[in-house]
């Protein structure tokens, strides 16, 4: 999509600007630090939002608030849920696929102090699925990525 066609109400967007990441970027998620905010995992950091795709595309900028994305593999493309309202639905990462974005990914969870972080909250949330998160690792099939989450299951 062209940027220059992007048309949309200013205060609807700097209210739910993750609600427009299906608008602004082919095959994507909300995903990284905006997705371990939203769960709860980790604390405000900045306006920015955080994309997950497999198809490459150029990070943007609208009302001041950065579209910051993190080409992965399409095989990685799982574990999302449809969030928001009538007016504002959006796929996001789930909790157990947001760790793992974050653990393979660390930029987008702003680096290896906040993924510790994130791990760490993972742990004593009450809710999580440690088999579902042991199953997400066993699809990636990163074997570090292994490790950790067998570390995390204990």
């Amino acid at each position: 999509m062209s940027l220059k066609n992007f048309i949309c109400d200013t205060d609807d967007f700097l209210s739910y600007p993750e609600a427009y990441v299906s608008e602004l970027f082919k095959d994507a998620y909300v995903g990284g630090w905006s997705a371990a905010q939203h769960w709860g995992l980790i604390g405000d950091m900045s306006r920015g939002i955080h994309v997950m795709t497999y198809v490459p595309q150029d990070e943007i900028e609208v009302e001041g608030i950065r579209f910051k994305l993190q080409v992965i593999p399409k095989k990685l493309f799982f574990g999302t849920e449809l969030v928001g309202n009538e007016k504002f639905g959006y796929l996001i990462s789930d909790l157990e696929k947001t760790c793992i974005d974050c653990i393979l990914y660390p930029r987008m969870a702003g680096g290896k102090a906040q993924v510790e972080e994130i791990i760490e909250n993972y742990s004593i949330l009450p809710g999580r699925d440690i088999a579902r998160l042991i199953k997400y690792a066993m699809k990636s099939g990163d074997d570090a990525l292994m490790k950790i989450v067998e570390k995390i299951a204990g």
